[in-house]
C-alpha cells in the first residue's frame, strides 16, 4: 500500500475518485449529468493544489487507486480556541467500497491530521457520512453543536 501526497500531475486521479465519492454519497444513479460540477471540481484542484491551500493524499495498491483524502487550509479570524486563525477542513476522505475495512481510511485521516499539525492549523473540522463517523470518533473528533448550515437556494425565512 502506497500513501503519497498528490501533485498537480494527479489531478485526473483525484477528480475520478472525487466523482466516485460524490456519486456514492448523493446516491446518483445512471446518467445524472455532473459535467458542470466536475468542471468546477477540476478547476478547484488545479487552483488549490498549485497554491498549497489544498493538500491531498492518494493511496495506491499495485498501481491501482484505492482511496484519497484532502484538506482545505483556510485562515479565519483568530479566536480563543484558535489563536492562529489557521484552520483545516478535512474533505473527500474516500476508500473504494471493495477496499474498506482494512484501515485505509483511518490511515488517510491520520496522515491528514499530521499535515494539519505541521501547517499550524489550530482548528480541524469536517462533515461526515454515518459510515465515516466511527473512524473520526476513534481519532478524537467530537460533535460540534454550534454549527448551523443554510441549505443552498432556501435563503432566509422571515
Amino acid at each position: 500500500m502506497v500513501y503519497r501526497w498528490a501533485g498537480i500531475e494527479d489531478l485526473e486521479a483525484l477528480l475520478s475518485l472525487r466523482m466516485e465519492a460524490v456519486r456514492e454519497i448523493f446516491s446518483f444513479k445512471g446518467n445524472v449529468d455532473c459535467s458542470s460540477f466536475e468542471g468546477a471540481t477540476r478547476d478547484y484542484y488545479d487552483r488549490h493544489l498549485r497554491t498549497g491551500t489544498h493538500a491531498a493524499i492518494v493511496v495506491e495498491e499495485d498501481g491501482v487507486l484505492v482511496g484519497t483524502g484532502g484538506i482545505c487550509f483556510e485562515e479565519e479570524l483568530p479566536s480563543p480556541d484558535n489563536p492562529s486563525g489557521r484552520s483545516a477542513y478535512l474533505m473527500n476522505v474516500y476508500v473504494r467500497p471493495e477496499e474498506r475495512g482494512r484501515g485505509i481510511g483511518t490511515e488517510i485521516v491520520r496522515r491528514l491530521l499530521k499535515r494539519c499539525e505541521e501547517e499550524g492549523a489550530g482548528k480541524v473540522y469536517l462533515e461526515s457520512t454515518p459510515l465515516g463517523r466511527k473512524v473520526y470518533y476513534k481519532l478524537g473528533f467530537v460533535d460540534f453543536p454550534y454549527l448551523l448550515r443554510l441549505p443552498v437556494g432556501e435563503g432566509s425565512k422571515d
